[in-house]
């Protein structure tokens, strides 16, 4: 029997990137569902593989998971460990090492493969889901 663990409706983004976000546990395993919300936000589905495959080809420290995409669904596995959060949480009545640990994972999340970096421009794709920059 599949347990619904967590859901989460993504309303807020554009239509093209409304989606939800499911844990279920089933049969002893954990996994994650990314569905899209509606029609239009099937194509943000479809490309999270692909998405998921450039990130990780950049990313030195950070391993990046790969879905599975299946009837318009993205499925993760599901990792269960500690968050960024909690790891902070645990020094949060200690400024210094609370620094030094938000220290240690900024550059532990921003370190690139120095041969995938190139200079930032904005794009036309970028101002479609971003909007204008201020």
């Amino acid at each position: 029997m599949k347990n619904v663990l967590f859901v989460k409706y993504n309303r807020t983004r554009k239509v093209e990137y409304q989606i939800s976000t499911c844990i279920y546990e089933e049969d002893g395993k954990t996994y994650v569902v990314k569905k899209a919300l509606n029609d239009k936000a099937n194509a943000h589905i479809q490309s999270l593989q692909e998405k998921s495959d450039q990130i990780g080809k950049v990313m030195n420290q950070v391993k990046v998971l790969l879905p599975r995409i299946e009837d318009n669904c993205a499925y993760y596995d599901f990792i269960d460990g500690e968050t960024i959060e909690d790891l902070l949480l645990s020094d949060i009545d200690n400024k210094e090492d609370l620094f030094g640990k938000i220290k240690e994972v900024q550059e532990r999340i921003f370190d690139f493969y120095s041969d995938s970096l190139e200079e930032f421009q904005v794009s036309n794709r970028f101002k479609e889901i971003f909007g204008e920059a201020k």
